[in-house]
């Protein structure tokens, strides 16, 4: 696991998170604006130089609306067993998941 910063339109939403809409990033968008953003984003590598975010997908998109041209990223190992395990503690301290995203998380 390492730090990188990543340019944020290489970042791809993991088509299998417990997340399916992200919601309303403009107040985050705006925090991210005026302080930065504050916590990595947690990806792993996939293919051709891209990257799929495991969590802060809603980072990620929040920093798409900005034009970031990079964010800090945590690169982690693919196929860790904890992966899914971070990215449902990341989610369930956020905006709460709906119960159709919170039955295929536990599913």
């Amino acid at each position: 696991m390492h730090v990188r910063a990543i340019d944020p339109t290489l970042l791809d939403a993991d088509p299998a998170g417990v997340r399916e809409d992200p919601g309303d990033v403009s107040g985050l968008a705006a925090t991210i604006a005026d302080y930065g953003l504050l916590q990595p984003i947690g990806v792993v590598a996939g293919t051709a130089g891209r990257y799929t975010v495991v969590y802060g997908n809603r980072r990620r998109v929040a920093a798409l609306e900005l034009g970031l041209s990079s964010v800090p990223c945590i690169v982690l190992e693919a196929g860790e067993p904890q992966t899914l395990v971070q990215q449902l503690a990341e989610n369930l301290q956020r905006r709460p998941l709906n119960d159709l995203e919170q039955a295929r998380a536990f599913a």
